[in-house]
């Protein structure tokens, strides 16, 4: 199932290797994407390839054990070939100063938010809620 995160944000110009058929990029849903994508053979043969990383979850956040919501806009970065959402440009740009670092805690932690997030007790942060 897409989360509203996941579909919030995806520009397969950055992820996939350009081809004369690329999707639009930033578009605002899955289904526009797809809707207005030549080539989405890729794409629908392999979506998760294209998904964000921890359900669109903020992966600083999920490094720090805890749920957040994400920007798409501005708090996006690629690396190695996965799409990562944060919650704002600042913390993009902190979690870029050191994503080995961060990706090794988020790594494991992942599968706990996720298990704490289906069963209604992870710590879950939402713009507007600070």
């Amino acid at each position: 199932m897409t989360t509203m995160n996941e579909a919030a944000y995806f520009n397969w110009r950055e992820i996939h290797e350009p081809t004369e058929n690329n999707c639009y990029p930033g578009e605002s849903n899955i289904s526009n994407i797809g809707a207005r994508c030549c080539d989405c053979e890729l794409f629908v043969a392999a979506p998760e390839k294209y998904a964000p990383a921890y359900g669109g979850w903020c992966a600083y956040g999920v490094a720090e054990g805890y749920a957040a919501e994400t920007d798409p806009v501005t708090g996006w970065t690629i690396h190695d070939g996965r799409l990562y959402l944060n919650w704002d440009a600042e913390v993009s740009a902190d979690w870029r100063t050191d994503k080995a670092g961060y990706l090794k805690k988020s790594e494991p932690n992942w599968s706990t938010v996720q298990t704490q997030l289906q069963e209604g007790g992870a710590t879950v942060y939402w713009h507007g809620e600070q």
